[in-house]
């Protein structure tokens, strides 16, 4: 019987066994954190608004202990867990010794990344960067939100011209965000703007051309 998730660790909350690596670890949390969105078939009968965001905030906080090398090692020691191995690029952490440069050096970028996600607009190639960051394959995304791959590649690299109409367009933005585990609103409206920029552009000048 699946214990209640107050009572889960980081690892059963991902559904990971305790020795995921941070690829594992990176695919997992979109695909976790996807099932519990408000929007969900999967939770729409069993939670409350209330108790999926708080179930959000919990496989956030799991994640991001874990793909943080240090962070994950005194985890593991408050939990009783034996010392792991943590498999991102072949590095590892000893529990009784600093973390490897290697491991410095993913913990760094990872949250470089995640301060490039919390600031500035949002196009198509930040994105790309947001889902492969997370180990996300396009037609993953695809699978989930039912939506094109056409429209997907589109999108990501800002081929507007091949974009439906905005209604449409925020929609799919929207999922696509959503799925990463990014600010669906957020990225929506960045993009939108940037979106409805070029086709207003595009109108103005296929004005100025009918008149001359």
């Amino acid at each position: 019987m699946m214990k209640p998730i107050e009572e889960q660790n980081h690892y059963e909350i991902l559904e990971l066994p305790s020795n995921a690596r941070l690829e594992d670890i990176q695919r997992a949390y979109p695909l976790v954190r996807a099932a519990y969105e408000d929007e969900s078939l999967a939770i729409y009968s069993v939670f409350g608004r209330d108790e999926s965001e708080m179930i959000r905030q919990r496989v956030d906080a799991a994640y991001r202990v874990l793909i943080d090398g240090e962070a994950r090692r005194r985890y593991d020691e408050q939990i009783g867990l034996a010392p792991g191995v943590y498999t991102a690029q072949e590095t590892a952490v000893a529990v009784d010794s600093e973390p490897s440069e290697p491991v410095v050096g993913i913990a760094r970028a990872l949250r470089e990344i995640d301060e490039d996600e919390g600031s500035g607009d949002w196009d198509g190639a930040k994105l790309r960067r947001a889902r492969m960051h997370r180990g996300i394959e396009l037609e993953r995304i695809s699978e989930i939100t039912r939506i094109n791959l056409t429209y997907l590649r589109a999108i990501e690299e800002n081929a507007h011209r091949e974009l439906p109409a905005p209604v449409y367009t925020r929609g799919f933005v929207t999922a696509y965000a959503r799925t990463i585990a990014v600010d669906p609103h957020r990225v929506a409206e960045s993009y939108m703007t940037k979106f409805e920029e070029v086709r207003s552009d595009r109108r103005r000048k296929r004005l100025l051309s009918s008149r001359r």
